[in-house]
């Protein structure tokens, strides 16, 4: 392990919101607190979250309306601290955002954190990703459980 276990919690914290997971982003409060991180600091890093989340949605509007505005500016990630940079990463592989990833990945690397580093909380984005969709498989699998719904479920996916 690369990155202290506070980093790594603050940044989980941006990572469960942009996978949508609360029992993630709680658990990951939890522990950032446990490791020392303040309140601030995770209040900052569920803002980081939200904000790649909406900046990735909005990129996307983007893409299908070229008309549309922004409500985010484009600067909106310079001044970034290290933690700021690497919840970015975590959060733009969560709400798999390529966009957002490689702008996260430029400013990484134009302030010093290692490849290595990126790698490791990528690891820990797709831990994450897959924790929340296990969550959603739970409650999809009682739906599956009926007969009736599984066939309409079937259908839909021809």
């Amino acid at each position: 392990m690369l990155l202290e276990s506070t980093e790594l919690e603050l940044a989980a914290i941006g990572i469960s919101i942009a996978a949508g997971c609360v029992p993630c982003t709680k658990y990951h409060i939890t522990e950032a607190g446990r490791s020392g991180a303040s309140r601030l600091e995770i209040l900052e890093a569920l803002r980081n979250g939200v904000g790649i989340v909406n900046t990735a949605l909005s990129d996307m509007h983007r893409q299908f309306d070229p008309q549309a505005v922004s409500p985010f500016e484009d600067d909106i990630n310079t001044g970034l601290s290290r933690c700021a940079i690497l919840t970015g990463i975590g959060s733009s592989v969560a709400s798999n955002s390529v966009q957002q990833l490689n702008i996260m990945i430029g400013l990484a690397r134009n302030n010093q954190i290692q490849d290595k580093e990126i790698m490791e909380i990528v690891g820990l984005a797709n831990r994450i990703k897959e924790k929340a969709a296990s969550h959603l498989v739970r409650v999809t699998d009682q739906l599956d459980a009926d007969p009736e719904i599984a066939q309409e479920a079937a259908q839909l996916c021809t």
